[in-house]
């Protein structure tokens, strides 16, 4: 067997760690700790993810480089083809014009064209023949996180039989999403290939369809059919497989999966005496809460879309979420053409489809005349593509490396194997000197953003272990390679408590965290309207965000002006009756400024009935978060006393159980309570919120 050439070796090696290390977009929440290796925490996908994208896609662009300029013959990209790739290229680049989030969206706009080179990488490098060395390489890296989330879930169900593997991805659905579209490709290359390599492939369908029944990710079991189905007719329909053989190939894979799952449900009933994998057979209600919370999702970025047509910035739906007044702050919208729109403009998914659309038509173009191997692999991928793509209208997916990555790397292999979808053209020297041209002015900026992400990582992990020198030193780093890196002025004005840091933070990172921590820092120095305009300032982007409205009610009583409190506290609890209260998208977190508000509005009022409903209700929300938040934020933080979950710590536990105390302290004290019909035993509730208190202490 031939050796392949190293460039094709090197994309192989891409595409084995995508599913490996591109699993993580680049959020704001990862920590390098002390003790951490660097190196580990750069190649991990996690820490670091942005810096780990880079690097991954130099895998791809230095074949690339190699190809373009040794060869003056290349294959060129039918330009039908290229001029989508070219319209959503710049539709997402033009997006850094209306962005309020400059670093954010330069981030994402170079994620994507990092992403983009896995589709040039193939094209260029790869011939018909070797179009499958990149596919069976992806499908060694699936294959492998499959693995690792079957052995995750055995270590997970003893003490969580509901639990959902995640297997190197951000989350169980793009895990779903991941693994249905591996299983589909796996079944397919079954068919190109006799005993030991057929066999290979699918051990390896099985496996990532059982690790897919382990993420219960809706989504994913309803896409995997759709693909199968695809895979099925087009096969049947071409007679490259015997309708027999087919049918096997394809079901007998599924049933193993399916006894697997059983078998599996069977030993988690008996160990555990609960029912494994409740979400994917019981419609309860935090299955109709999550899908609420999609929806609104979705009504969220149609609303901004015809707000600004031109788009908010790529990346920038994260902050501006909030601005309908639907949902909480959400980095995807959960639907990738939605997001494309509302950041770039409704052109770029059009672009989009544009270019999938042209693929798959110039792609099928000739395949009658391919041999039947080269028809097998073609069908798998357009199986394949339709299982990723769709996937993509319930999820996000294009904005997370790896499967964003997937998508242009089947392109580049559907176009590659092809018949007529490119051809050898000569190149000139214009389109090589553009290419070198932009090749030197991003690799540099890629760089600057994936250290300055990396060392805000470093300044977490600081601020984590309280080592404020640390901390200082991270962010001025990271502010030397980024200058518009809002997040990490604002994480050096944690430690230094310096104005010109938070005002630098709301200049490039406007969100409403970076503005609350300026009024507190004004609140702090007692410049009262100056923290009022700040509050403002977050509440302009967010119009229910809570934390900003008790920020304001508080500050607003300890100015004197009360009914300027008073009517900011009843905004607060108003937010009770919108949507974005009631359907979030985490249902067990319950929010307590609406209560606190209560316990201040009870301490203004002069009317002994209003003051005794609005502490009873502050009193009920209380106990709601004591019994349905505590216990999930308390488990999670076991014995580390610097840990937090979604925003709770010990000590927001334990502000929160004593306010519920205060407010049962309250309310006995008042006269005529006794002709008040209370639903719930008080002395039993102050005692509750006691033994809560007693607990954080242990």
């Amino acid at each position: 067997m031939k050796i392949p050439h190293w460039t094709i070796i090197c994309i192989a090696i891409g595409a084995f760690l995508l599913p490996i290390v591109g699993g993580y977009p680049s959020l704001d929440g990862q920590r390098i700790l002390a003790a951490d290796s660097l190196f580990v925490s750069v190649i991990s996908g996690e820490k670091a993810p942005f810096l780990t994208h880079f690097l991954v896609s130099l895998l791809f662009f230095i074949p690339i480089c190699a190809t373009l300029f040794a060869k003056k013959i290349s294959h060129v990209v039918n330009l039908r083809i290229s001029i989508w790739l070219a319209v959503l290229g710049a539709c997402i680049g033009a997006s850094v014009i209306s962005t309020s989030f400059p670093s954010v969206t330069i981030g994402v706009i170079l994620e994507w064209a990092m992403m983009s080179l896995a589709f040039f990488a193939v094209t260029l490098c790869c011939g018909r023949k070797q179009s499958t060395i990149p596919i069976i390489s992806f499908l060694a890296g699936s294959t492998f996180a499959a693995i690792l989330g079957i052995l995750e879930f055995g270590q997970a169900r003893q003490f969580d039989p509901h639990y959902r593997i995640s297997a190197l991805q951000i989350g169980p659905n793009q895990a779903g999403a991941l693994f249905a579209a591996g299983t589909v490709l796996c079944l397919a290359m079954s068919f190109r290939y006799e005993r030991i390599g057929k066999l290979a492939f699918l051990l390896s369908a099985i496996m990532q369809c059982f690790a897919m029944v382990l993420t219960q990710s809706k989504g994913a079991f309803v896409c995997l059919p759709i693909g199968l189905l695809v895979l099925f007719v087009a096969l049947l329909v071409l007679k490259s497989v015997k309708p027999t053989a087919l049918m096997a190939g394809i079901m007998i894979p599924i049933l193993i999966t399916g006894g697997l799952a059983i078998v599996m449900q069977k030993g988690v009933a008996k160990q555990s005496g609960q029912q494994a994998m409740s979400r994917v057979f019981n419609s309860n209600a935090e299955a109709n809460q999550s899908a609420g919370f999609r929806k609104l999702l979705w009504s969220s970025a149609i609303e901004l879309t015809a707000k600004r047509p031109m788009g908010w910035g790529m990346g920038s739906f994260w902050y501006e979420s909030t601005r309908p007044g639907k949902v909480t702050q959400t980095a995807l919208a959960h639907q990738t053409f939605l997001q494309l729109a509302c950041e770039a403009s409704p052109v770029a998914p059009i672009a989009l489809f544009g270019f999938l659309a042209a693929v798959v038509i110039w792609g099928l173009r000739g395949i009658k005349t391919q041999t039947a191997d080269g028809q097998i692999l073609l069908v798998g991928i357009l199986g394949t593509l339709v299982v990723a793509i769709a996937h993509n209208f319930v999820d996000s997916d294009m904005y997370v490396f790896g499967l964003g990555s997937l998508v242009f790397l089947l392109c580049g292999a559907f176009v590659a194997s092809s018949s007529d979808s490119q051809a050898p053209e000569f190149i000139f020297a214009l389109p090589k000197i553009i290419f070198a041209g932009a090749a030197v002015i991003l690799i540099p900026i890629c760089f600057a953003i994936g250290m300055s992400e990396f060392f805000r990582a470093v300044a977490r992990g600081a601020n984590y272990e309280r080592d404020r020198s640390l901390v200082i030193q991270a962010t001025s780093s990271a502010i030397a390679f980024n200058f518009l890196d809002g997040q990490s002025y604002a994480q050096r004005a944690f430690a230094t408590r310096a104005e010109e840091d938070l005002v630098a933070a709301t200049k490039y990172h406007p969100s409403p965290k970076s503005f609350r921590a300026l009024a507190e820092y004004y609140s702090e120095k007692k410049m009262v309207q100056e923290s009022f305009r700040a509050l403002t300032g977050a509440l302009e982007r967010d119009p229910n965000n809570a934390q900003a409205l008790l920020m304001y009610m508080e500050e607003a009583f300890q100015a004197g002006d009360i009914e300027l409190g008073k009517s900011k506290a009843r905004l607060l609890i108003a937010t009770e009756n919108t949507e974005y209260f009631t359907v979030r998208s985490q249902p067990e977190f319950i929010p307590t400024e609406t209560y606190v508000a209560r316990i201040f509005l009870s301490k203004t009022t002069t009317d002994p009935k209003e003051r005794v409903k609005l502490l009873i209700d502050a009193i009920k929300g209380f106990s709601l978060y004591r019994e349905k938040t505590g216990p999930v934020v308390l488990r999670a933080l076991g014995d580390d006393p610097n840990a937090s979950l979604g925003g709770q710590d010990r000590k927001s536990l334990a502000d929160n159980y004593k306010m519920g105390q205060e407010a049962c302290s309250d309310l006995v004290k008042l006269q005529g309570l006794e002709a008040t019909k209370l639903d719930f035993n008080l002395p039993e509730e102050a005692a509750k919120f006691a033994a809560a208190l007693g607990a954080l202490n242990k």
